[in-house]
C-alpha cells in the first residue's frame, strides 16, 4: 500500500512540476510570433564594358520599394568591393543565404545575380 502511494505522489509531482514547466514556457512567448522575413541582393556585372564594375542592390519588399542601396546609420550608401562583402555584413546582421539565381539581359549584356535571403524576427 504504501509502495501504491509513494508512486500515486511521485506521479502527481512530476505531472505538477511539468505543467508549471509548460505555463513558464507559455508565458515567454505570450504576444510574441516568430515569423520569417526575406531580401533579395542583387549584384549586377556589366560584361560588355570588360570591367570589374559591380552594382549592388537590396530589395526588402514593397514597404521598402524606394531604399534599394545598402545605407549605413548615418544615412549614407554604403559600398562594397565585392557581393562577398555585402553577403558578410547581412551574416553579421542574422541573415541567412536560402538561394541563388542568375541570367543575363541578352540586350544590355549585364549578368544579374541573385541572392534570396531570409532572417527570423519576433513581431510583437
Amino acid at each position: 500500500m504504501r509502495n501504491l502511494l509513494l508512486m500515486l505522489l511521485l506521479n502527481v509531482i512530476s505531472f505538477v512540476s511539468y505543467a508549471q514547466i509548460i505555463n513558464a514556457n507559455e508565458m515567454n512567448n505570450q504576444g510574441q510570433n516568430e515569423t520569417t522575413i526575406y531580401c533579395d541582393i542583387e549584384s549586377r556585372h556589366y560584361l560588355a564594358t570588360f570591367s570589374e564594375r559591380v552594382s549592388i542592390y537590396v530589395d526588402f519588399g514593397e514597404s521598402q520599394k524606394d531604399n534599394t542601396r545598402f545605407m549605413d546609420s548615418e544615412g549614407n550608401t554604403v559600398v562594397f568591393k565585392s557581393i562577398v562583402d555585402a553577403l558578410n555584413l547581412m551574416s553579421k546582421k542574422g541573415w541567412s543565404l536560402v538561394n541563388t539565381y542568375n541570367f543575363t539581359d541578352p540586350d544590355t549584356k549585364v549578368l544579374q545575380v541573385h541572392y534570396i535571403m531570409s532572417k527570423k524576427v519576433i513581431q510583437n
